[in-house]
């Protein structure tokens, strides 16, 4: 090739990024714009290192946790019967909050970005804007971390999965339910946009036109929850070894 090679900068990069970092935290100052910028940044789980230490004390001697032990152990063996029902329980409250938590950091991502790359503290807008692509992003991290599930808990409880039959159901109903979420939110985004640029359509009629899209995505959605309802199923047989 003739010409001089492009040469790898290294420090040029981070001048650049001190750079924008000092353009949308101080010019011009404003407090208001650092505590939105920094919840944004909370919803994408930028803050996730952060921990808390709770005042417990010192722990006992180790004589004393084998008199605990002994003393409770009976209290113990009564519950002992309820144990499989209270892990169940917290498994599921485990994976309820998981969800939620991934739901929130999925849409985060997109609103923190947005803070970034437009020099703006938003949070409302970005979040309704870019509703298809958290959605789908959220959808992403759920195949990810149910996928993962499916190797990490057997492995936990010490009991393998009972129904393939179950594992490709709930495999297809998510394919199924993420491939068709995608379909309507791409036809609906094209159809919407396209309303949109016509000037003689009235917004309302054109921000409306997008409603039997927002339908199939409802029923996308339920067949995602199906398909987490025979998880949860198949979970329930595999850590009670029933089926």
């Amino acid at each position: 090739m003739n010409g001089t090679p492009d040469k790898i900068e290294i420090l040029k990069p981070l001048d650049e990024a001190f750079e924008l970092m000092k353009k949308i935290l101080f010019r011009p100052f404003d407090l208001k714009k650092w505590f939105v910028i920094g919840f944004a940044a909370f919803l994408a789980g930028h803050f996730a290192g952060i921990g808390f230490n709770f005042p417990f004390g010192g722990f006992p001697s180790r004589g004393a946790n084998q008199n605990v032990v002994s003393q409770d152990w009976g209290q113990w063996e009564e519950w002992k019967p309820w144990l499989p029902i209270l892990i169940a329980v917290a498994v599921v409250l485990f994976l309820a909050v998981a969800i939620v938590l991934a739901w929130i950091k999925a849409r985060g991502n997109f609103i923190f970005t947005d803070c970034i790359a437009r020099n703006r503290a938003a949070i409302v807008d970005p979040w309704r804007e870019y509703r298809p692509e958290g959605n789908s992003y959220f959808l992403f991290l759920l195949l990810v971390m149910f996928g993962s599930m499916y190797y990490i808990i057997p492995r936990l409880v010490g009991r393998e999965w009972r129904y393939a039959t179950l594992i490709k159901l709930h495999f297809w109903a998510s394919a199924y339910g993420i491939g068709l979420l995608a379909l309507v939110f791409f036809a609906g985004g094209i159809v919407q946009g396209l309303n949109e640029q016509d000037p003689s359509l009235p917004f309302i009629e054109s921000a409306s036109s997008i409603l039997p899209y927002l339908r199939g995505a409802t029923l996308a959605m339920l067949l995602l929850m199906a398909s987490h309802l025979i998880f949860a199923f198949h979970f329930g047989l595999m850590l009670f070894g029933l089926g």
